[in-house]
């Protein structure tokens, strides 16, 4: 009974660390992609002023 509840366990946690992998990821890429619409807006900007 404690082995299986044991596994249990781990499995949700496992879940759990994947569900944190996959929102960290989608906020590390969402943080790329606003940095990539800044350097764009620097790049357009550079190109007004030139």
């Amino acid at each position: 009974m404690e082995i299986q509840m044991l596994k249990k366990l781990s499995n949700y946690t496992q879940n759990f660390l994947v569900e944190k992998n996959k929102t960290n990821l989608n906020k590390t890429n969402l943080n790329k992609t606003n940095l990539n619409k800044t350097n764009l807006n620097k790049t357009n900007l550079n190109k007004t002023n030139l």
